[in-house]
């Protein structure tokens, strides 16, 4: 996992005259929440604040998707391919590798 923004966990901390923002591990501000409507700003701040564990929980979740796809047969990814288009999941690819990267990418290192 990149490191090179501030570790996680990070919490949304709402407090008083409307403020509300992320705050890394060591209590320092993150992010702070800017918008008309509090609940926008709630809405946005626990998406925000959960991003480090969304990132670690997808490089995993792509690693697992890597190891099972070099352990299943031909005939097991082409059913697989057609679950995720019956499902409406289907990407690129029958497991979406190219745009969990690209995901991955921008979180990690900006790029677009």
């Amino acid at each position: 996992m990149n490191t090179s923004h501030t570790p996680g966990p990070w919490k949304h901390v709402a407090g008083f005259d409307d403020y509300e923002g992320i705050h890394g591990i060591n209590g320092l501000p993150v992010a702070e929440m800017i918008s008309s409507s509090r609940s926008r700003r709630t809405a946005d701040a626990r998406l925000i604040a959960a991003a480090p564990e969304l990132l670690d929980e997808l490089e995993k979740a792509n690693q697992i998707i890597q190891n099972a796809l070099n352990i299943i047969t031909t005939e097991q990814k082409i059913a697989w391919g057609k679950k995720n288009v019956m499902d409406g999941v289907d990407g690129e690819g029958i497991t979406r590798a190219n745009e969990r990267a690209v995901a991955i990418a921008k979180a990690t290192r900006g790029a677009a």
